[in-house]
């Protein structure tokens, strides 16, 4: 008799729609750049559940920036076993100057 072991499937959440953020005028006018990496708790439904920082910019501004269009970013939700499920996904957004 053969056994069939369970085969468990999941599936890592996909970004479908990146809501790119503003440069906020205060950072434009203080030349501020940097990089912020935001953790987004993604739902079974593909949006933000919560959405934190990670790593900050050093700039507040940006980093407030960064959060804000986290939030109305898509997401391909993540499943387990075909079930949608959460997942944190880590979403980076890099603020450079043209110069």
């Amino acid at each position: 008799m053969k056994v069939v072991e369970p085969v468990h499937v999941a599936t890592d959440a996909e970004l479908m729609q990146r809501v790119q953020p503003r440069y906020p005028v205060l950072a434009l006018n203080q030349e501020h750049e940097g990089t912020v990496i935001l953790s987004v708790i993604v739902g079974s439904y593909g949006r933000p559940l919560g959405v934190s920082i990670y790593r900050s910019s050093g700039h507040t501004e940006l980093d407030q920036a960064a959060l804000e269009a986290a939030w109305g970013s898509i997401f391909k939700p993540p499943t387990s076993n075909g079930t949608p499920t959460a997942q944190v996904y880590l979403l980076e957004y890099v603020f450079r100057l043209m110069r």
